[in-house]
């Protein structure tokens, strides 16, 4: 248990040392990913709470929101923090911000009810739809206020790499396996070109991050890869802490169709009181107001919207094509 002051974070740290051989035991064909044999994880699961609330003496219980893994659980605790700041505010409940290491953990949580809510990339609440209310899901917009996105394909400036169909005996990475716009989209981005990922490409990889993704074809570990829209200011070589890629050193080839963006909803046991609380507050947030700027910026949103269900039923066919 680390006391950062206003915020209580607890982290389990797990230490993990891969052979040396590690790269001859994966299934893949690839196997000079740029990351070092030790690794030490203090990111397997992070809890945030604020520390003043306790001071409440509420007698109800704590509100747990689990976020779907796709970046190591301390970013992300990072990312959200002010959120669940916010919402404590908002409610004056205690918020638990849950950050599992992996997709099977988060399953689990949603499976087992041990969470209250859920935020989530669209197509895995469509594989799940029934555990969660479906009557009070919210759509994440995008900075630009879109409840759309979609990815870009990059490689290295001097790549000789021009169009999808260059792709052809090359490695490519995709996003995180449960990810809606950087592996499913890039999938069908792929397909749409004839590329077929099993026999068409030298290699693929479910990678994590956008800026860890780009960071992999900037030192050549893959020819390209898949990032999320965001990205493109950086990109385009504006300055961003976040990344670490000299500007000029990537370039876009292709952009996937666009598909619904982030989902957050209650769990189907939750009370219709709690839910209300936490879905009018979010629903309140607006980049006009200076503090829930600061919120959304942290957290890549434009605000939270009613989810569309026609969004949704489209995903849905695609997802069946």
């Amino acid at each position: 248990m680390h006391n950062t002051g206003e915020f209580e974070v607890t982290v389990h740290a797990h230490l993990l040392v891969f052979p040396t051989n590690y790269g001859e035991q994966m299934n893949i064909k690839h196997k000079h990913l740029i990351f070092p044999l030790l690794f030490l994880f203090i990111f397997t699961s992070v809890t945030a709470t604020h520390s003043h609330v306790e001071k409440n003496n509420s007698p109800l219980s704590p509100i747990k929101i689990t976020i779907l893994p796709c970046m190591d659980p301390v970013k992300a605790y990072k990312k959200y923090h002010t959120l669940s700041h916010y919402l404590e505010q908002q409610t004056g409940r205690k918020i638990y911000i849950q950050v599992p290491k992996d997709y099977s953990a988060f399953l689990r949580i949603i499976k087992q009810k041990e969470t209250d809510f859920a935020y989530q990339s669209a197509h895995v609440f469509l594989a799940h739809e029934n555990s969660f209310n479906q009557d009070a899901c919210l759509s994440a917009l995008t900075p630009a206020g879109k409840r759309q996105r979609h990815a870009f394909l990059i490689t290295r400036s001097d790549s000789s790499i021009e169009k999808v169909e260059d792709l052809q005996g090359k490695s490519v990475l995709l996003g995180p396996q449960q990810s809606t716009v950087k592996t499913f989209a890039a999938k069908q981005l792929l397909k749409i070109h004839g590329i077929d990922l099993e026999t068409d490409l030298y290699d693929y990889s479910f990678g994590s991050s956008c800026e860890k993704n780009a960071f992999n074809v900037y030192l050549k570990a893959f020819d390209a890869c898949f990032v999320c829209e965001h990205s493109y200011d950086a990109l385009m070589g504006e300055k961003d802490p976040d990344w670490p890629i000299p500007p000029g050193s990537l370039k876009i080839i292709a952009e996937t169709m666009p598909v619904p963006t982030w989902i957050f909803t209650a769990l189907s046991h939750v009370d219709s009181s709690t839910v209300k609380k936490i879905n009018e507050a979010l629903l309140s947030m607006s980049s006009n107001n200076t503090e829930h700027k600061t919120i959304l910026h942290s957290i890549e949103s434009g605000g939270f919207v009613t989810t569309d269900k026609r969004d949704l039923i489209t995903l849905s066919q695609q997802l069946a094509y």
